[in-house]
């Protein structure tokens, strides 16, 4: 029933992602004179993050592997951002955010009994457009982003013990389609609230241990919350921006593989979770 809902709902905002898009590239040919763009920017932001991977037994395979990884860290933001206004309200946002990785953690593992510790560094870059529609102060609107997310392990030590594993550094790639629903409010003077939710529309997974071997996935969803202060009336710094963000992503559980055609139930591939808290300072043109 959740597969059906959640497939339900994803063919929902492709459908008013596709209608909203156009309504706005409709409202652009129309009416040209009124577009107008509102802003650049450029933001730089510490991020901390964290990812988990987890799975368990299942009474349909009895041959998998309980298992649960944690690695935290902090890592350098990036962020280009654009606003053009479309008439009659609408907004157009776009935005380039990158987590560069700056930073080297050490992953933990317990599996069988086994305790696993490695290297791990993350990248990632998500590609993002919004159209919202301005009310008295709040708005809401579609958003339909790509994000590829990039991981790396090396350095195995199993039990104590350095252990080579084949293929090491083991480079993990994921391509996320997603799509949401944002929400925006005015909650007091220069301070600027957003909300937005999404959901998978598309999942690419490869491992650089697993060639020709693509996963993906039924399940997942995101959240995330941002607080922006314009900061130019306290400080004297004017165009400036600062913004405390949080972000939560949760993708698997149920992958699937594909490999020479075929399509099979990949029952090891656990459930991850990605949070990642940021402060971003940015100056807009």
């Amino acid at each position: 029933m959740l597969k059906t809902f959640t497939g339900k709902f994803e063919r929902f905002i492709v459908t008013y992602a596709f209608a909203f898009f156009v309504l706005a590239g409709s409202i652009v040919m129309v009416k040209p004179h009124a577009v107008q763009a509102e802003g650049l920017s450029v933001g730089f932001a510490p991020v901390w993050w964290q990812y988990q991977e987890s799975s368990g037994f299942r009474s349909a395979m009895p041959a998998s592997t309980p298992l649960s990884s944690k690695v935290s860290g902090v890592s350098m933001g990036l962020d280009l951002g654009s606003d053009i206004q479309i008439g009659n309200g609408l907004h157009l946002n776009s935005s380039w955010t990158f987590i560069l990785p700056a930073y080297q953690a050490s992953e933990s593992w317990t599996y069988s009994g086994n305790v696993q510790t490695n290297d791990f560094r993350a990248f990632e870059s998500e590609l993002k457009t919004s159209l919202i529609k301005d009310f008295e102060g709040w708005g809401t609107g579609l958003w339909i982003s790509y994000l590829q997310h990039i991981q790396e392990r090396q350095h195995f030590v199993v039990n104590g013990t350095p252990t080579a594993i084949y293929g090491e550094p083991i480079q993990e790639t994921v391509q996320v389609v997603w799509a949401g629903l944002d929400f925006q409010a005015d909650v007091a003077e220069h301070i600027n609230t957003s909300l937005d939710v999404g959901l998978p529309i598309s999942v690419r997974t490869t491992n650089s241990n697993s060639p020709g071997v693509v996963w993906g996935t039924y399940s997942g969803y995101r959240v995330g919350a941002k607080v922006s202060w314009d900061i130019a009336e306290q400080t004297g710094l004017e165009n400036w921006t600062a913004s405390l963000g949080y972000q939560y992503r949760q993708l698997g559980n149920e992958m699937l593989q594909q490999s020479n055609g075929a399509t099979t139930l990949s029952y090891l591939w656990p459930k991850n979770t990605w949070q990642a808290l940021s402060l971003n300072l940015s100056y807009t043109w």
